[in-house]
């Protein structure tokens, strides 16, 4: 029988944007691209120029598709994203699927199903270095179907070419009625209603808009934009001001890309014909690297001195203009740019005198926004969702700082990252933030550098760079002790202690951790500083002084006002639970666990989930239920993989042993299956795991009445056949230094001093 249990993934959000204008023309484009789809092919690019009008056919293509794929077409636009690592990510995200903790390509087949799904990719050609993905995901999703659209082909095996070209030209002498049908024309006479409801013209006036789009190369984007200024001029005058700028849109140097003949050429005049204020604003909201509030707006515009209703009043201009987009979503609204229109602001506020200015200040905006509170931590949610929602910008603004060599600056904003990088964040990022901003900063500040080599060093070790986060330590201290400053002398403590964990080391790290407590308490700091109490229990266990790390986990627990130290309570929570597997009481450690889980899976720190995700694996290995064990323990490789996360030797031994007890419960066929399942769980999924509580055995009698665990009970047998503490490990696969600690506990359950005593009073009263 299966075990599996029935995960009810979220529903995907197959939906695709209504064109708020119907298409003109491509009747053969949609038929081509409507007949590769029905003989089964799977990859197929609408490539042409910019501004040619891919976007448009493919949403065409998609309510031609509608019937054909039962509703199921999706949509990812692909226009802000810069990173080609981020592409699964970005799609997604766009589909809403949660792929947290495990494999992405999985997530998406598993949210997709078994049946036909059209999904289209818009605007890939920046991405073309990275479209080996889609082969992928088109190999392990065999019922999916992709549509991209990119100015070039993507060049795979698989992929089938369908060329969107301009619109053919107006050839002979037509009549009014062939004039009104032809599609270049009923493009520009369409949206030049849109904007002048009145605007009917007649024979002549086609005659006109006949040689307009001729001047713009019958590109659709183009004349869209041409379109557009009917509001404010005559056909006459469009006419005239475009035959006054054919080098913008047409006389480009020949062997520059076609986006910079035509469409470049059409925004470029389009921006030419707005008001000096219009033109500042929209080279300067360029900076951003996709959408954008209307607040994030009005403080960037702050720089020119424009009040908030200017600000609003010259973003409706743009909007009118078709060189800004209200995004169509729900709350308050954010504004964004097409690619290609993004990009021409950005050369020209590269080309104005203000780009320092407008980039220095755009830093300021971001860095301000995601500031951190005074004393951050691990519960500060909104916080965390605030720099989750701006890394895009906040990538940005960092590489503008570190490429004008403001190294000062760009540490400051790694060091104000410092809690992103430790729980929801890479810390990968995080050190490479570091490491390249150290390499261009010269004299930092004693108070910064202190602060950044704190971080770094802690970011070097979590990602395995233990070596290089040790060589930092003398200079640390010794910057620490140039302050005289108790505060700071605490940090670099409890630093020292945890870099003598990740080294392995840990009677050292036992030893800074309680050296920082003491300072802590000494300068009346304690509630500061409530993760010292947790370094030191978890230190403590590492060591095997089970009675100490449960004292300082209570000690903690004291401490803290769970409301307000959510993630730091869930953190000691989960060491008690650690601590009872410890003594085989594993119905503790689950409800503990089920305790804790919900607000873990809210703060969603990575390093905490692994470990949570850990401990009840092994509550379902105790329990006998190792198919869930896999599952969890393959989940939090998948976690670990995705973020960055490295282990310390300590961490890696006690999940080889799990790995070993899962080797000799499940076999090697299974134990795969198993794991391929956990990988590609969600965070919904697994915190139906997490919460599920884990029925007592039934046992017998004898076992019910025995004081003894059921792993004190094995630990018993195996005393009785004479076997020592290294083949009782090996055994049962747990440490030695467990085995010590149960065999301490059953001969103060039994009242005995001796091996031999156990061996008799468990014979006696029948406790196996």
């Amino acid at each position: 029988m299966d075990r599996r249990p029935t995960i009810v993934e979220p529903v995907v959000s197959l939906r695709v944007p209504v064109s708020r204008t119907p298409i003109v023309g491509r009747r053969e484009e949609i038929e081509q691209v409507s007949r590769l789809l029905a003989r089964g092919e799977r990859l197929i690019t609408l490539t042409g120029t910019g501004g040619v009008g891919k976007t448009r056919l493919a949403l065409a293509v998609a309510e031609e598709q509608r019937s054909a794929f039962d509703g199921r077409i999706g949509w990812v636009s692909l226009s802000e994203l810069a990173d080609p690592d981020l592409l699964l990510d970005t799609i997604l995200r766009a589909l809403e699927i949660d792929a947290h903790g495990r494999d992405p390509i999985d997530a998406l087949g598993a949210v997709l199903g078994n049946q036909p799904v059209l999904l289209i990719i818009d605007n890939m050609e920046h991405l073309a270095g990275a479209s080996i993905l889609l082969s992928i995901v088109l190999d392990r999703i065999p019922t999916l179907s992709l549509l991209a659209t990119s100015r070039v082909p993507l060049r795979l095996t698989a992929e089938r070419d369908v060329r969107v070209a301009p619109f053919l030209p107006v050839t002979g002498d037509l009549g009014s009625e062939q004039l009104a049908m032809h599609p270049a024309i009923r493009l520009f006479v369409e949206r030049a209603r849109a904007v002048e409801t009145s605007f009917d013209p007649d024979r002549s006036a086609l005659e006109v808009v006949a040689r307009i789009v001729a001047q713009l190369d019958y590109l659709p984007l183009a004349i869209e934009l041409a379109a557009a200024r009917i509001r404010h001029f005559s056909l006459a005058e469009i006419a005239d001001l475009l035959a006054s700028r054919l080098d913008l849109l047409t006389g480009g140097p020949r062997d520059a890309p076609d986006r910079h003949r035509t469409i470049r050429g059409a925004i470029g005049w389009s921006y030419e014909l707005l008001q000096l204020d219009e033109q500042r604003l929209f080279r300067t909201l360029a900076v951003f690297p996709g959408p954008f509030t209307l607040d994030t707006a009005v403080q960037l515009a702050e720089l020119d001195g424009m009040s908030r209703l200017e600000t609003i009043d010259l973003i409706s201009a743009l909007v009118d203009q078709n060189l800004l987009l209200r995004l169509n979503e729900p709350n308050a609204g954010r504004y964004g740019m097409l690619g290609a229109i993004r990009e021409y602001g950005q050369s020209q506020l590269t080309a104005s005198a203000d780009e320092e200015l407008v980039r220095n200040h755009f830093a300021e905006v971001v860095i301000a926004h995601v500031t951190p509170p005074p004393i951050a931590t691990k519960d500060d949610i909104e916080w965390l969702g605030r720099v989750e929602r701006s890394m895009d910008d906040l990538r940005s603004a960092f590489a503008w700082l570190v490429a004008s060599g403001q190294g000062i600056r760009s540490l400051q904003l790694a060091s104000d990252l410092g809690g992103w990088w430790n729980t929801r964040g890479n810390p990968g990022e995080g050190r490479r933030m570091y490491t390249t901003a150290l390499a261009i900063a010269a004299d930092v500040p004693a108070e910064l550098r202190f602060e950044v080599l704190r971080d770094y060093s802690w970011l070097l070790a979590l990602t395995g760079e233990t070596e290089q986060a040790l060589a930092l330590r003398a200079e640390i201290v010794q910057l620490a002790e140039s302050f005289g400053d108790p505060l700071r002398t605490i940090r670099t403590e409890q630093l020292l202690g945890a870099l003598a964990f990740a080294e392995g080391d840990f009677e050292s790290g036992r030893a800074h951790t309680q050296h920082a407590i003491e300072l802590a308490e000494d300068a009346q700091l304690a509630q500061r500083f409530g993760g010292l109490i947790f370094n030191m229990a978890t230190l403590s266990e590492v060591a095997g002084d089970y009675d100490q790390a449960r004292g300082y986990h209570q000690r903690g627990l004291e401490l803290i006002d769970r409301d307000a130290k959510r993630g730091l309570y869930s953190m000691h929570q989960m060491g008690l639970a650690s601590l009872a597997l410890r003594e085989d009481d594993w119905l503790e450690a689950d409800r503990l666990v089920r305790d804790v889980w919900a607000d873990i899976a809210e703060i969603r720190d990575y390093q905490v989930i692994v470990g949570s995700l850990l401990v009840k694996a092994e509550v379902y290995l105790e329990s006998g239920d190792p198919v869930r064990a896999a599952w969890l323990i393959s989940a939090a490789d998948q976690v670990m993989t995705v973020y960055g996360r490295v282990l310390t030797g300590a961490e890696t031994a006690d999940i080889a042993q799990l790995r070993e007890r899962l080797a000799q419960a499940l076999s090697g066929e299974q134990l795969e299956r198993e794991t391929t399942f956990g990988r590609a769980m969600t965070l919904d999924a697994l915190s139906a795991e997490m919460e599920r509580a884990v029925p007592p055995p039934a046992g017998d009698a004898a076992a019910a009445s025995s004081p003894l665990t059921q792993r004190e009970t094995e630990v018993a047998r195996l005393l009785i056949d004479g076997k020592t503490n290294p083949e009782i490990a090996h055994e049962l696969f747990i440490s030695e230094r467990t085995v010590q600690s149960h065999v301490g506990n059953i001969m103060a359950k039994l009242g005995v001093n001796s091996r031999a005593a156990v061996a008799a009073r468990v014979v006696r009263d029948g406790l196996l």
